[in-house]
């Protein structure tokens, strides 16, 4: 199973751009429209079981499957921010990754280092 990571310690500008990069995950096309709430504001997405069945990841450590939004094709096209990149994962029964260790952390960054990925924007 895919298992949210959530860790509220980042706190360097480099901890803060990988969060970020790997906030992105939700970019994709056909995105579903966003639901409105009666303020006029874009609610998060429940998820969707289909959605779901379907997802896919590129690795597995431990009990954690991550979803690299840069290693799709379908990436380099998009531009998403954190709120569409929060409900592409949760369509998906996923959710954004942040860090519960230093070592987590440096896990990306390698990652990302070999992966080329060096801005998020």
């Amino acid at each position: 199973d895919i298992q949210p990571v959530i860790n509220t310690s980042i706190t360097t500008t480099s901890e803060m751009r990988s969060l970020t990069l790997l906030t992105l995950l939700g970019a994709c096309l056909g995105q579903k429209p966003a639901r409105i709430g009666p303020d006029g504001k874009p609610l998060l997405n429940r998820p969707d079981v289909n959605e779901c069945m379907k997802r896919k990841t590129h690795m597995k450590v431990g009990n954690h499957n991550y979803f690299l939004s840069w290693r799709e094709p379908w990436h380099k096209f998009e531009d998403w921010d954190w709120f569409n990149g929060r409900n592409f994962c949760r369509d998906r029964c996923m959710d954004l990754v942040s860090f519960n260790t230093p070592g987590e952390f440096k896990m990306f960054e390698e990652i990302m280092k070999r992966d080329n990925v060096t801005s998020i924007y």
